[in-house]
């Protein structure tokens, strides 16, 4: 990312909410996206095996889900429209 940031090189290959995220941050910097590739990779919560957290953690992402609450911090500050590129192969 440094080299991109400085000009060292000219294009990415990189998690597009992260640059999205820094694009939002510095939009002159950045050029545009071209587009994705799809990989299947999702995102998760690691706890321990066994704790006691698995419950309240479950039930407050739910809660999360449910008021919309996650859609409006992606909407905030997922600022890349994945659906809107193309895949590329």
């Amino acid at each position: 990312m440094l080299d991109l940031q400085t000009g060292r090189c000219e294009a990415a290959v990189y998690d597009a909410p992260a640059l999205g995220t820094l694009k939002a941050r510095a939009p002159l910097r950045y050029g545009p996206f071209v587009g994705v590739i799809k990989t299947r990779e999702e995102y998760g919560i690691a706890l321990p095996r066994g704790g006691s957290l698995l419950g309240p953690v479950n039930t407050a992402l739910a809660a999360l889900a449910a008021d919309g609450t996650i859609e409006r911090l992606q909407r905030k500050w997922v600022t890349v429209h994945l659906e809107d590129l193309p895949v590329l192969r």
